[in-house]
């Protein structure tokens, strides 16, 4: 995936793969998002971003599945990679 400016939202499906239900929004900031990952138990969704203005450094954040609002779980550093 590549970055771009975009919120995310989740959609349920039904056992044959087929949309259920309406589009929920859970970012509401049109921020960078270079990745998306979720949890094993499927409770948290995981996404890198540079949305916390701090930087240009991506940072790793996290949301709860039917919870509002992304916590960061960790900052990216400015600079190159090593």
């Amino acid at each position: 995936m590549s970055a771009s400016s975009a919120d995310i939202y989740l959609l349920d499906v039904d056992a044959n793969m087929k949309p259920s239900g309406e589009p929920r929004r859970v970012t509401f900031d049109g921020a960078n998002i270079a990745s998306l990952a979720w949890d094993p138990d499927g409770d948290h969704l995981y996404f890198s971003s540079d949305r916390s203005n701090q930087s240009s450094a991506q940072t790793i954040w996290r949301i709860e599945v039917g919870h509002e609002g992304a916590e960061p779980i960790s900052w990216g550093r400015a600079g190159p990679a090593h």
